[in-house]
């Protein structure tokens, strides 16, 4: 059960083992908040931490605010083609597609007119740009939790960028599988965060406040597994700097995403230091 604290925020134990379970602390990342590693089954996450209405109201009105567009859309722009052309691939005919966390629309403005498309967005400015940018689409300016969806109506849901965002991931996730067509599949894109965490300590990286879980392919796949979600494919992907304007920052990119994956390959998969991934999954 979770402990509040003055000032908006919370103590939480492993949603996976529970409350008891040995937590060991990875590194203390900001003032007065720690990343904790559940010892017996891996996942990592951030306490104390800011309570599920604080991290709502941040995303609400603040998240995009104070972001460059350039950052949310030219950065990003080649990782979200890369998983559009994976669907479209598999899907050439039009479908349904619900975006979770579909920020100013980029994701959704990658698929034809001729799919329906819903992003989900809590963000106020963001839905606001994304209605003018996709005014045939619905852009529902609502959390997960909250958003009122029709079941079975979707060919693909999507998580990009957010998963690690979400307070309650068992609570809200427990939503998708029932809003799936019955052959429909979800993608859950996030940082390699944990795995890459040597890295980061090195670097002494902080990260912000509303970043809550530290996922590997391995603990989400265990978060999905809880929904009754089973993971058919993953993809990897290399770091954002690849939609950077400069060319040694695009390069080094991808001679990084080279190297984890060669590495990953020779170890058969025990290294694993991919920036990014994507499980993809259907329901059990």
């Amino acid at each position: 059960m979770d402990k509040p604290l003055k000032n908006g925020w919370e103590e939480v134990g492993c949603i996976l083992c529970g409350v008891q379970a040995q937590q060991k602390v990875v590194w203390q990342d900001i003032e007065h908040s720690k990343i904790l590693r559940c010892s017996h089954c891996g996942l990592v996450f951030r306490s104390p931490r800011p309570c599920e209405g604080e991290i709502t109201q941040v995303f609400k009105e603040e998240w995009t605010e104070v972001r460059q567009a350039f950052y949310l859309e030219d950065f990003r722009e080649k990782i979200l083609k890369r998983i559009m052309k994976w669907i479209l691939n598999r899907h050439p005919t039009p479908g349904a597609i619900l975006d979770i966390g579909s920020s100013y629309g980029n994701f959704l403005a990658q698929f034809p007119a001729t799919w329906r498309r819903i992003g989900i967005e809590p963000s106020n400015l963001a839905c606001q740009v994304a209605r003018k940018k996709l005014p045939e689409a619905l852009i529902i300016n609502s959390t997960l939790a909250k958003a009122t969806l029709p079941r079975e109506t979707f060919d693909f849901i999507t998580i990009i960028d957010a998963v690690y965002f979400l307070s309650q991931p068992l609570r809200d996730l427990a939503r998708l599988p029932g809003l799936l067509k019955p052959e429909g599949a979800l993608l859950v894109e996030s940082f390699n965060f944990a795995n890459r965490g040597p890295v980061y300590r090195w670097m002494g990286h902080a990260f912000g406040e509303t970043f809550l879980y530290f996922y590997t392919p391995t603990t989400l796949e265990k978060i999905l597994g809880k929904i009754g979600m089973r993971v058919i494919n993953r993809i990897d992907l290399p770091g954002h700097q690849i939609g950077s304007r400069k060319i040694l920052s695009r390069a080094m990119t991808w001679a990084e995403f080279a190297i984890t994956k060669a590495t990953q390959k020779i170890s058969k998969g025990k290294i694993d230091f991919v920036p990014h991934f994507v499980l993809v999954c259907h329901q059990i």
